[in-house]
């Protein structure tokens, strides 16, 4: 009986310490991933694996450069990454992906050059083989526009965007 008592508590042990490993190897690979597509060192606070196969990002923030204007380009509450199940059934894998709270500030100096690199946004950079994009969701999002090129300065601020695609 105190044999199967300690099995047990070791094979939890293991899984639980498996699990650290794991986020913590996750969180360095996101960052390091992320750092490079922006061209900043991007900060994640917490990396999750959570249950059926699907990853957590917390506090994620994209710092400002020096002399920068309008503070933290970028910057998003919580990022979830889901297997989507019924486009696996169909063939390829399909990926879900929710954003809460994600803000993003833009700025135009007055020499018209834009504080974040445009492209950075709408570049889809590296696709994963094999997996699609079955489904986004952005919750609560907000999108600032600060344009320095015009007199008066323009700040356009959008609150509470929410948005869904179902691929």
């Amino acid at each position: 009986m105190r044999v199967k008592w300690v099995f047990w508590a070791l094979a939890i042990g293991g899984t639980v310490g498996a699990a650290l490993a794991l986020t913590s190897s996750l969180k360095r690979s996101f960052e390091q991933t992320l750092t490079s597509a922006c061209g900043r060192a991007v900060t994640i606070q917490v990396a999750r694996v959570t249950f059926p196969f699907g990853i957590d990002l917390v506090g994620i923030d994209v710092p400002s450069l020096p002399g920068e204007m309008g503070g933290s380009p970028a910057s998003i509450g919580e990022v979830s990454l889901r297997l989507s199940f019924p486009a696996a059934l169909g063939g390829k894998p399909g990926m879900e992906i929710e954003l809460t709270r994600p803000r993003l500030v833009m700025a135009r100096d007055p020499d018209g050059f834009f504080s974040f690199p445009v492209e950075a946004i709408f570049t889809t950079g590296r696709q994963t083989p094999g997996m699609i994009l079955s489904r986004m969701r952005i919750r609560d999002g907000s999108l600032t526009f600060i344009d320095q090129a015009i007199a008066p300065e323009v700040i356009c601020d959008l609150r509470d965007l929410r948005l869904s695609v179902s691929l």
